[in-house]
């Protein structure tokens, strides 16, 4: 995978719940996120068509970790474009294993670490203004 290509998979995964559904959760966003890499590796307009189909499916995971998951099915689809033994099955069940343990890494990582320490990061910065300020008044 090129370096534009993993680009253009981060900017396009900031909309992956923009398209969000009851039916099949994340599916078009995801599916969204990884048209430019499908496009790059199927030149034959229904070979393409087939992979887009492929990836129409239920995807439920955090928003945060969604590119991993990505760039594993972007993976599969070179096995299957390059390997001819290689089953469309595999990738439907790698989703489907991975979907899950990449929540949960993804509630743990953001919810539970990231968001208290910037929280407690955005107060220090406040109380550290407010000092600043009540000095330069009192001046």
């Amino acid at each position: 995978m090129t370096g534009r290509e993993r680009g253009a998979m981060m900017v396009r995964a900031l909309c992956i719940d923009a398209v969000w559904n009851f039916r099949r959760h994340q599916n078009v966003g995801f599916l969204f996120m990884i048209i430019p890499a499908l496009q790059r590796r199927w030149k034959d307009h229904d070979q393409l068509a087939a992979a887009l189909k492929r990836h129409t499916r239920y995807i439920s995971t955090h928003p945060a970790m969604i590119t991993a998951l990505g760039g594993w099915v972007v993976r599969h689809e070179e096995r299957l474009r390059d390997e001819p033994d290689v089953s469309t099955q595999e990738g439907h069940r790698l989703k489907g294993l991975m979907m899950g343990p990449l929540a949960a890494l993804g509630d743990a990582l953001f919810w539970s670490a990231l968001k208290p320490v910037l929280l407690l990061g955005g107060v220090a910065c406040v109380v550290m203004s407010n000092d600043l300020l009540w000095k330069s008044l009192a001046g």
